[in-house]
């Protein structure tokens, strides 16, 4: 028996493989832009086309407008965001997991300070619905199990 036989296995570093869960991370992060656009899309699109935006930009009260332009200018900001992070997950960038830790966070302390606004501004209209229990769900999936998992893997870690 030789003698390299016996000794134990060094853990090689090897760059990133796009399989297991980061396969799983990386299909989420590549559909997020299309998401983000078909969001934007069904919620503000039937706005514009049929006068709602600008009976609102004319009568709607100023709290209201500017909760409307800060959303649609938030939207936009994620998904600028999200076509970044596909850029440094292609590239294989070691800064991917401090974006993404930054947009899970960003995204989902948007959506539940955007909740309460609008809630507090609205308290005979429910607010808190299926969809935005789903999207919280969402975000704190992103922030609490995703962001960690690319800090503690090895995979990420050998970039």
């Amino acid at each position: 028996m030789d003698i390299i036989d016996t000794l134990p296995d060094e853990k090689k570093n090897e760059p990133w493989r796009f399989e297991g869960w980061l396969l799983l991370l990386g299909f989420g992060v590549v559909i997020s832009p299309f998401r983000t656009i078909i969001n934007l899309w069904t919620a503000y699109s039937p706005m514009f086309s049929d006068g709602t935006m600008e009976d609102i930009m004319v009568n709607g009260s100023l709290g209201f407008t500017a909760i409307i332009i800060i959303e649609i200018i938030t939207n936009i900001g994620f998904l600028l965001l999200s076509v970044y992070l596909i850029k440094l997950l292609f590239q294989k960038k070691a800064i991917f997991p401090k974006w993404y830790l930054i947009a899970a966070s960003c995204s989902l302390g948007f959506l539940l300070v955007d909740t309460l606004v609008l809630s507090l501004m609205f308290p005979n209209i429910e607010i808190i619905t299926t969809d935005i229990i789903k999207a919280i769900a969402s975000g704190a999936v992103g922030l609490l199990i995703w962001s960690p998992y690319l800090y503690k893997s090895e995979r990420t870690k050998n970039s």
